[in-house]
């Protein structure tokens, strides 16, 4: 029987086609922006783990929370202020991709709550690239909100998009995993923490009990 050993490895099985291959996307808590499928993690103590995609064409990068329990995709749009100087904002009028909708959207979370417009552009996750993916352009969050003051941009739900990824045939098998490190196994300054994974799990992060 598979068991966990001081992380969380949480896959879920989709019915939906498969085809090519695994991808694998890093998570990190830092306010490092990278993009690599084998970049090192940062986790800081177990609190936050988060990762790096990209939005828009040529692409716009954000760290963003992967969520299991939502399916919406947001980042801050034009006129989003928080505590954080250094949120990265989403630029529409730098993509070519973009597609507005103008819908208003509200989304609520057990931690958070913030407004926004309904939007659509290319993401890239981990090297996959997703067209036409529906997100969020956040324009506010509530006075002394969580969202004022997180190490984060935004969150995305793994409902929506990686099904999206499924359907467009991005990945070999029915199935994305998430592997959470502990703090204390995770590196110097906790910089290996974990990584989500479409099409597969992470064999490394399985232990055996008999």
């Amino acid at each position: 029987m598979n068991s966990f050993k001081k992380f969380v490895i949480v896959a879920f099985y989709l019915s939906l086609i498969s085809v090519q291959a695994i991808v694998r996307v890093a998570l990190k808590v830092s306010n490092e922006t990278m993009i690599n499928t084998n970049v090192p993690l940062q986790n800081v103590y177990d609190w936050i783990y988060y990762g790096s995609i990209q939005i828009g064409t040529p692409g716009q990068t954000f760290d963003v929370v992967f969520d299991t329990g939502s399916s919406d995709l947001w980042v801050p749009g034009n006129g989003w202020k928080v505590v954080r100087e250094s949120v990265k904002i989403y630029d529409p009028k730098a993509s070519r991709t973009y597609r507005p909708n103008g819908k208003k959207v509200a989304l609520k979370y057990g931690t958070g709550s913030l407004t926004g417009i309904l939007s659509f552009d290319t993401i890239n996750v981990g090297g996959i690239l997703v067209t036409g993916q529906p997100f969020t352009q956040g324009l506010a969050t509530p006075p002394r909100d969580t969202f004022q003051n997180v190490p984060f941009d935004g969150i995305l739900g793994l409902g929506s998009p990686s099904a999206t990824i499924l359907k467009q045939g991005k990945v070999e098998k029915k199935v994305f995993s998430i592997w959470l490190r502990n703090f204390a196994k995770s590196g110097p300054n906790g910089r290996e923490g974990g990584e989500v994974v479409f099409g597969g799990v992470v064999p490394e992060a399985l232990h055996h009990l008999d």
